[in-house]
């Protein structure tokens, strides 16, 4: 399944790549972004495949998990019950 991220006010492609744990240049290359990497809120960014396991911290929810990477409820409920 095809994951995508759609970007929020203050984010940086830097940070989305920390945040879904992936390198930098595969985030640029996965949506074909080219110099100066500009992006804006509400663009939609293509999550590179491969990507589909998190790590869940002490603390967190369905609904923290989904705010922080911008993926609906029910896609983290469904690969969950998988």
């Amino acid at each position: 399944m095809q994951l995508f991220y759609t970007v929020r006010p203050g984010d940086t492609l830097f940070l989305i790549s920390r945040r879904w744990e992936l390198p930098l240049d595969s985030l640029i290359a996965a949506n074909n972004l080219s110099a100066p990497y500009t992006i804006f809120p509400g663009q939609q960014l293509s999550i590179p495949p491969g990507v589909n396991l998190i790590r869940v911290r002490p603390g967190e929810s369905v609904f923290s998990i989904s705010q922080a990477y911008g993926v609906p409820q029910s896609v983290i409920i469904g690969a969950a019950l998988r």
